[in-house]
């Protein structure tokens, strides 16, 4: 859930803050985004699906008109679970 991963970068901060072994913050941070996860996995030259960040309705419709449908619609960050996610065969 989103609580955990704000607690493991928290821990991380404090790893690093008292010199103690722990996970680091940053990866922490880039893992719970969605966007810059794939972006660092593209990076890797590991496969992924088509992507793209919008940030109102009208860039949903034209990023899934260029993707192609059915799109899962999902927010950037975690909110834990399937919270907010959705799938659409349509811009309707």
């Amino acid at each position: 859930t989103s609580s955990e991963e704000a607690a493991y970068a928290t821990v991380g901060m404090l790893c690093r803050h008292f010199n103690l072994p722990g996970p680091n913050a940053e990866s922490v941070e880039r893992c719970c985004d969605k966007f810059t996860q794939r972006q660092l996995l593209g990076q890797a030259d590991i496969p992924i699906p088509a992507y793209a960040l919008a940030t109102n309705a009208s860039e949903v419709v034209s990023s899934a008109a260029k993707i192609g449908f059915p799109v899962i619609v999902k927010p950037a960050t975690d909110t834990g679970g399937s919270e907010g996610v959705r799938l659409c065969g349509s811009s309707e």
